[in-house]
């Protein structure tokens, strides 16, 4: 039985997110992951994808929940919480430069300034990192 009735998923798949959201409070995160992943496999939803990135975000799988984003961006802009994945993600693959892209469009001063800062304390620290990585 669904718990759950999200518009454009059949009983199956509403009862495999079912599953999955159970999954996440059991902090089987994995399984959740798989089973968030074979739904949007057959349905592009919203909501499936930034459940799938949250937790790709929480494991630490980086370029995964960067795959996701990028199939649609604009989705990552609609408030903090979701701006802020976006940037950790895009930091978290040192992919700095669509970071700097990203936050050009911000409207909001205070928060592009701290976005700005922190892209630039991550690039330095890479940086640093690289230059220590090849030193002989």
């Amino acid at each position: 039985m669904t718990k759950n009735n999200i518009k454009g998923l059949d009983e199956y798949y509403s009862d495999l997110y079912d599953s999955a959201l159970d999954d996440k409070s059991n902090k089987n995160y994995d399984n959740a992951i798989n089973k968030l992943t074979e739904i949007y496999n057959n349905k592009q939803l919203d909501l499936i994808n930034i459940q799938l990135v949250k937790l790709l975000y929480k494991e630490h799988r980086y370029q995964e929940a960067f795959e996701y984003i990028t199939l649609n961006p604009n989705l990552y802009l609609k408030n903090i919480e979701l701006i802020k994945i976006f940037i950790e993600v895009l930091l978290n693959n040192h992919d700095f430069i669509f970071a700097r892209k990203v936050v050009a469009d911000f409207n909001d001063k205070l928060l592009k300034d701290k976005v700005i800062l922190k892209i630039s304390v991550a690039e330095k620290n890479y940086e640093e990192y690289f230059q220590k990585k090849f030193e002989f």
